[in-house]
Parts: C-alpha cells; structure tokens; sequence
C-alpha cells in the first residue's frame, strides 16, 4: 500500500504524505494468496470424456489461507478481539495443545490462550500507517486529537513536571500527570496473574 505525496501548494501538504489504500478491493482476491482449481469436467483420469454435455467452464481460483499470521485475538471466548489490532500487526500461531493454544505476539512474548477463543486469520492491512506524516496540525484535529503539552512547560499544580525558573529540568523520576511512575516502570497489579505467559517480551522467563 503505497504512499502518496503532494505538490506543495500549501505549507501544510509540503510534507504531507498518507496511504492510497488501492489494494483494497471488494471484487478480487489477494493474487499470492490464490491458486487455480482444476475442474474434472466429466473425464476419467485418462482424460477421456465419460459425461457428455460437461466442461471446464470459467478459470476459476481458490483463496488460499495462510495460516500462520492471525490477529484481532479473543482473550476471553465471546468478549471480541482484544489484541493484535493495529495497522499493519499480526501474531502466530505456534500451537494447540488440548483446551489452549500458544501464539507469538508481535511484541515477541509468547502466551497461552484458550482454544475456543476466535481470531480473524490474516494480517491488519495499512502497513504504512506508521510511516505516514501528517504534516499539518489540522489533520490530527479532524481526527479528534488535541495538542500535546509537555508537562515540564506547565505549572507545579498542573504537573509534577512543573516549576522551577526558566528552563529546569524535572528533577524526579518521570511521573505521568497523577504521579504514576512512567517510561519503563511496571505498573500492573499483582492481583492479575501472569500464568498464561510463556516468553515475556523483555526475554525473560
């Protein structure tokens, strides 16, 4: 899925760039994924006919699955897809192993889910998502994204970023706007068990 550029009639579209989205279509398969079915048409395996009023008919081709990449997984059977649901992402299907199945996370962790829990085989389309620039403010602002402020900038009773005279640094451990800890430090509770998990993505066990 390609990029396109524009000619730069405005310093907004200089930069600009966004996919064309012209290989999705509604009226053919993917071709790689593709491949032609052979019709009999009332022959024998010697190649003569044995039914008369019968041929080939149209070409016509038969939509292959590839297996190994799917996403939109359940993590619970019947909430919905839950993971692997951006642009461009896709898991593997490593294996099934009675009641649960074992999947690679694009992250690289690798965990348990149960088997009766539906996924949507395939990949995410628009691969290019991320290479996208947006070039102008607006085009986030019609998206219903509001700017971004950092918290360094703002006041002490906005931030715990906050302060100081002139430029200062922040002189804390990165906090979120309510004091979370942020960048790095984990964050989830203990209650929530992480049993499922087979290969963390940090490469520990």
């Amino acid at each position: 899925m390609p990029l396109r550029n524009y000619r730069p009639t405005s310093p907004g579209l200089r930069q600009m760039t966004r996919s064309t989205f012209e290989e999705v279509t509604t009226s053919e398969p993917h071709k790689p994924l593709t491949e032609s079915m052979v019709r009999k048409a009332g022959r024998n395996a010697q190649g003569k006919l044995t039914v008369r009023h019968q041929g080939a008919g149209h070409k016509r081709l038969y939509r292959l699955i590839d297996g190994t990449q799917i996403h939109n997984i359940e993590m619970v059977a019947g909430r919905g897809g839950q993971i692997v649901r951006s642009a461009g992402s896709s898991a593997q299907l490593l294996a099934k192993e009675g009641e649960m199945a074992t999947i690679r996370l694009p992250s690289g962790e690798v965990r348990r889910v149960r088997a009766a829990c539906m996924a949507t085989v395939g990949q995410v389309s628009n691969l290019d998502h991320e290479n996208q620039n947006i070039g102008k403010a607006g085009r986030n602002r019609h998206k219903g994204r509001r700017p971004t402020v950092r918290g360094v900038v703002m006041n002490p009773r906005d931030h715990p970023h906050g302060g100081g005279e002139g430029k200062s640094p922040t002189g804390m451990p990165p906090k979120t706007p309510w004091g979370k800890p942020a960048m790095g430090l984990r964050t989830r509770k203990n209650k929530t068990t992480g049993k499922m998990i087979v290969r963390r993505r940090y490469g520990r066990g």
